[in-house]
């Protein structure tokens, strides 16, 4: 591969993994802006949250600063996909654009916690 190849391809990768944080951080911030206004129940789970403007995924105290602060986490991570900072997520363009579909198409999205499920996760 040329050199400008090469950086296509890097490049490709960076707008692909820059366009799943910004749905990663999207989708929170909505659901809990929308969970506070509305008290709604989504997919099952009980939700009501305070909502927390400009609130973003933290991947490395993502259990403390998300899901113990929140009582929310990300339900259907792509199996195959380890879940990690995207640049050790996803070497390649195929991981992240998986992902992204993933997010995109409502297979991967934020969940809320009822105080059992969070007590249940602790002990994981």
């Amino acid at each position: 591969m040329s050199f400008e190849g090469a950086g296509k391809t890097h490049s490709k990768l960076t707008d692909l993994r820059n366009a799943v944080r910004q749905i990663i951080d999207k989708q929170l911030g909505t659901y809990l802006i929308t969970c506070q206004l509305l008290r709604v129940t989504d997919r099952g789970c009980a939700a009501e949250v305070t909502g927390v403007s400009g609130l973003t995924m933290k991947w490395k105290t993502y259990w403390e600063s998300i899901v113990t602060t929140h009582r929310v986490q990300i339900e259907g991570w792509p199996s195959k996909i380890e879940f990690a900072p995207l640049t050790q997520a996803c070497s390649g363009i195929g991981d992240t654009e998986r992902l992204l579909k993933s997010w995109q198409n409502g297979d991967t999205y934020w969940c809320k916690l009822t105080e059992d499920q969070y007590a249940k996760q602790k002990q994981l």
